[in-house]
This record gives structure tokens, sequence and C-alpha cells, in this order.
């Protein structure tokens, strides 16, 4: 069994070789391949990332958004299963053997880490809230319960993944990829993690992102609807 975690990169110069490092060192109990993709960064990134041999870098020559660079991992991995480990250690690598564990035991096809169901430090009550009714729709419309629909640490089977023919450039890939998992019948778990708020660096996701993650929401409700 392999595993491939994939790292979306764009401007995180400050946290990216931690990352990848601690990625490298977690124990996994089987293979694993990191590739990394380089979102068009402009600070430096690429260059940290190609010091490290073992990782593989794929890179946008321009900025494309979180989503195009996911669906550019999705194309470049070769494992078993896939997890998404953001660059910007908000969400510790540490937690990577229990989202892949579920799926190595048949528990689940899709495992979402939980930052509600475990700790969450320093996000503001406006995302917080936001997440809250993006989580409280996406269960309402997919029929699963989900705690956390934007949360940045979530593993698929790649096989479901290939299936899914996603779309969302940006941080809206993230209800994008539950619904169209929850669309083909996958059974979808989560396990409680510790998120701590990035202290460097710049946040990327704004009101626009949660408003474009509304209507895809319901855009995406509406396709699983009718698929029965």
């Amino acid at each position: 069994m392999k595993v491939s975690i994939v790292i979306p990169c764009f401007n995180e110069s400050g946290t990216i070789a931690d990352v990848i490092e601690q990625t490298l060192r977690v124990p996994l109990g089987c293979e694993r391949e990191v590739v990394v993709v380089d979102d068009g960064s402009t600070d430096g990134s690429g260059d940290i990332i190609k010091a490290f041999a073992e990782a593989k870098l794929v890179a946008h020559e321009t900025n494309r958004g979180k989503g195009a660079a996911i669906r550019t991992g999705i194309e470049a991995a070769s494992g078993d299963i896939l997890v998404i480990q953001d660059a910007d250690m908000e969400y510790a690598p540490a937690f990577l053997p229990k989202l892949i564990n579920p799926i190595l035991e048949g528990e689940a096809d899709v495992v979402l880490g939980s930052r509600f169901l475990g700790q969450i430090g320093g996000t503001s009550w406006s995302h917080a809230l936001a997440n809250r009714v993006l989580s409280w729709l996406a269960s309402l419309l997919s029929g699963q319960p989900i705690s956390d629909v934007m949360t940045g640490h979530k593993a698929f089977g790649l096989g479901l993944l290939k299936e899914m023919s996603l779309k969302s450039r940006e941080f809206e890939v993230e209800v994008e990829l539950i619904m169209r998992a929850a669309k083909k019948g996958a059974t979808i778990l989560e396990i409680p993690i510790s998120y701590v708020h990035r202290k460097t660096g710049v946040g990327k996701i704004g009101w626009r992102h949660g408003v474009a993650s509304f209507f895809l929401l319901l855009k995406l409700a509406l396709q699983l609807r009718s698929s029965h």
C-alpha cells in the first residue's frame, strides 16, 4: 500500500521546509510519496522545495489557486491513498497516520480531520462561524454528518478522487471534494485533530471564498439529488 501526500504551496517560504521534513519523517507504516505543488510562488518557496530530493516537485508558472494545485497533485500522485497536507503548518503532519488508517482498515473511503471535534486555536470568529454554517449545510445536503467541511486535512482513496472530475480553482475545492465524494456514495469519517492558526505569512482565504463555497454547495447538492 502506498500513500501520496500532496502539499499545495503558494508563498510559504517560512514554513514549507518544516512541513516537508515532518511529512517525510512521520511514521505511516507503508510506502509514501510526497508531492509538492508550487502554485506560482514568488517568495523563494520553489527553491526550498527543490532542496528535498525525496519530494516530488510539480510547479505552476503562475498562481492558479488551491483547487488547481490539488488537481495537479492528484494527476501527479501514484499511491493508493491521497492525503492533502497544507504548507502553512496550521495542520500538523503528525495527524497523517490517523487520517489514512481508517482507509487502510476499510472503515471509510474519505477521512476528514475535524478541528471542531478536536482543538482549534487562533481562528477568527467570522471564519469559524462561516465554516459552521457551511458544514451544517454540507451535512444537510450530503446526508452525512460533517462538522468541518473547510478542513485542510483530508484523505481519500486515489481511485475515488480520479473519478470526481474536480472543477474548482480556489478554496471552494474543499466543499467540492466532499460533495462529489458523497455523490459517489463514499463513506465519510471524521477524526479529531488540533489546529493552530498560522503565525507567519498571510492568510489566503477570505469572505468571497465562503460565498463561492456556499453557492457551489447548492449546485452540487442539486446534482446529487438529480442522480438519485
